[in-house]
């Protein structure tokens, strides 16, 4: 908080507060112990299930805290969900500047910035973690409130309504083979 603190002192200080966007975020959740999974407790993600290095909500989903004046209206809260490959093309518009000549996975997060009930163009965002670091293999493709998460080790799908389940305790696949199966094909075509 401290540092923070001085980062937004320091913009004010140098005159530069109405020019500069300012996004405070993090890659993963919190880590609930260390990697061996010895010592206490550092911190829960509840009621979201896991924790850093896996793919449920407690492992991918943070706050963003966005602070832009003249654009974002302080207060406001959006509710699209966004990644952190979404950056590099937000930044890259606010900047003007070119994107490289790739394939760029995230969208330019500008419209939610202006309006936080505006949708972002896009049927799914995708996440992959392809090691072993307080979970297992997987990939998870997250489709409205839909979220399937396929592990790498042959084990069954998990497929889950997040506007129901938060906590990702009730495994839908098996009653939704079909909706499960649909979105394993765009996890894979995304992959592909």
């Amino acid at each position: 908080d401290r540092s923070v603190g001085q980062i937004m002192d320091s913009l004010d200080a140098l005159g530069l507060t109405d020019r500069t966007l300012v996004v405070f975020t993090s890659d993963n959740g919190g880590l609930r112990k260390i990697y061996t999974g010895i010592g206490e407790v550092v911190s829960t993600n509840a009621p979201l299930r896991d924790e850093k290095g896996t793919l449920y909500e407690g492992g991918i989903r943070v706050p963003m805290i966005v602070r832009w004046p003249g654009v974002v209206t302080p207060g406001t809260v959006c509710r699209e969900p966004a990644t952190t490959a979404d950056l590099l093309p937000t930044f890259g518009r606010v900047a003007g500047a070119e994107l490289p000549k790739q394939p760029i996975d995230g969208t330019s997060l500008v419209p939610l910035l202006v309006d936080p009930r505006t949708s972002l163009d896009r049927e799914a965002i995708y996440f992959h973690y392809p090691h072993y670091h307080h979970s297992r293999p997987a990939g998870a493709i997250r489709a409205g409130d839909w979220k399937l998460i396929e592990f790498f080790d042959g084990t069954p799908l998990e497929l889950y309504n997040l506007a129901d389940d938060i906590g990702e305790k009730v495994n839908l696949a098996t009653e939704m083979p079909e909706k499960a199966r649909r979105l394993q094909k765009m996890l894979a075509d995304w992959r592909q």
